[in-house]
């Protein structure tokens, strides 16, 4: 994964190991049972997000971003945090699916692994086996990211991540990836039709098997409730444990290691490049044999704390009456606000919801008709909250849909906190000659 400019190395110039391969099923993990588990846990506190940075300062609306604008950020529950990888724009819905579905197998590994059941039972090898597959399956994801991420991160890369391309792919045919499954596809070079599928469309092809339900955002409880229900169901009829030949396993242990030796590159470079960023040198340099760090949804991941400073108004700068500064009262500041807040896609999405509500409502039932949006479904905990204190702000102050155009324009930088606040004020003056504002307090 090291840069491969005129000043490398030859031996420094990463290899693309899947840009012919027809099916990812060497990438599935091999190891021992015992190995899978240990590998799991090692890294079991941290979390994946995928990220649409803030644009650079100065830049205009409606500009289009860089070729590399969605970034792959890992963080741990002490709060350090490291950008690992920034992709294409185009890759945004095939990472977001990927992280999806570590973060339901995680999860529901985690479930299996606290229910209780009678030693040397039936029940006991189900659940060793169900264990097992769902295991092997969170590494796998973990290694797909890992050869993604060097990708990414390689200065000559190609213009195609091959080893997404090859999962989406895969999971087009079958979510299910075991070698039995994928070690038959055929994948052609130029099939990139999965690989830019949006949420959407993978959800509405969802909706009559309803294999991928981890598209959706699913809590807690039913995790459970579903990692008992998968045990007390049973083992299928035909199924079998996972059982590789010894040829199989050496394919693997060879690939495994190639792709730890660009990692243990990446590493080096990744701590000279970044050794001024604090807090990044444990989850931008994962061990070579622990596997990817874990994938996980940001809407079961505490946010690092950053103060809870998402309710706090901006500080008075002068504003000599107190109307206008009280105005402003509770309402997220630049600073303070999640990445989304920026985008224009983020407020015209948000924006028509908005439209579609009544007035009248109050702001908990707005919140909740929100949260089975699309865009409520999949929206991580800060951008949660960051609406939340919106409708709040609004109906506090029964100001007019119309204020959220404005919000758009000072998020994306059209205008200052103080220009803000004179237009919300004349938005106000505004409605009272008129019928149509927010109405209940």
């Amino acid at each position: 994964m090291s840069s491969s400019s005129s000043s490398s190395s030859v031996s420094n110039i990463w290899t693309d190991l899947f840009d012919k391969a027809l099916n990812l099923h060497p990438l599935w993990p091999h190891d021992s049972s015992t190995a899978v588990h240990t590998k799991i846990m090692e890294t079991a506190e941290a979390a994946f997000a995928v990220v649409i940075p803030k644009p650079q300062k100065g830049k205009k609306k409606g500009k289009k971003a860089t070729k590399q604008d969605v970034q792959l950020v890992s963080s741990l529950e002490d709060g350090r945090e490291a950008v690992l990888a920034s992709f294409p724009n185009s890759y945004a819905a095939a990472l977001s699916l990927i992280i999806c579905k570590w973060n339901y197998y995680f999860r529901m590994y985690q479930a299996l692994r606290e229910i209780e059941v009678e030693p040397d039972s039936d029940e006991a090898s189900w659940k060793d086996d169900l264990l097992d597959y769902w295991g092997r399956t969170v590494l796998f994801i973990e290694r797909v990211l890992e050869v993604a991420i060097q990708w990414a991160n390689d200065s000559d890369q190609s213009d195609t991540c091959h080893v997404l391309r090859l999962f989406m792919a895969q999971e087009a045919i079958d979510t299910v990836h075991t070698p039995s499954k994928t070690s038959e596809y055929r994948i052609k070079r130029d099939d990139e039709v999965a690989l830019f599928r949006t949420i959407a469309t993978w959800k509405a092809d969802d909706t009559r098997s309803g294999a991928r339900l981890w598209l959706n955002a699913i809590p807690w409880e039913d995790i459970n409730e579903a990692a008992s229900h998968m045990l007390e169901m049973g083992r299928p009829e035909g199924m079998r444990p996972f059982r590789p030949t010894a040829g199989d396993v050496k394919k693997a242990k060879e690939l495994w290691i190639k792709i730890s030796d660009a990692q243990k590159a990446d590493v080096r470079r990744l701590g000279r490049g970044r050794s001024s960023q604090s807090g990044s040198s444990s989850k931008s340099s994962p061990e070579p044999d622990q596997g990817q760090s874990q994938v996980q949804d940001t809407k079961s991941s505490p946010e690092p704390d950053q103060g809870q400073s998402t309710l706090a108004p901006e500080p008075d700068q002068g504003q000599s009456q107190v109307q206008d500064t009280a105005v402003l009262k509770g309402l997220v500041t630049i600073r303070d606000a999640p990445d989304d807040a920026v985008q224009d896609e983020f407020w015209t999405t948000f924006i028509t919801f908005m439209n579609t509500q009544s007035p009248g409502d109050d702001s908990a039932v707005m919140l909740s008709n929100w949260s089975t949006t699309d865009q409520g479904i999949h929206a991580p905990h800060d951008v949660q909250e960051f609406i939340e204190t919106i409708v709040v702000w609004m109906k506090k102050r029964s100001l007019p849909f119309s204020v959220l155009s404005l919000l758009q324009q000072h998020f994306s930088g059209d205008f200052d906190r103080s220009e803000l606040r004179d237009a919300v004020i004349q938005a106000i003056a505004h409605t009272r000659q008129s019928p149509a504002a927010v109405s209940d307090d």
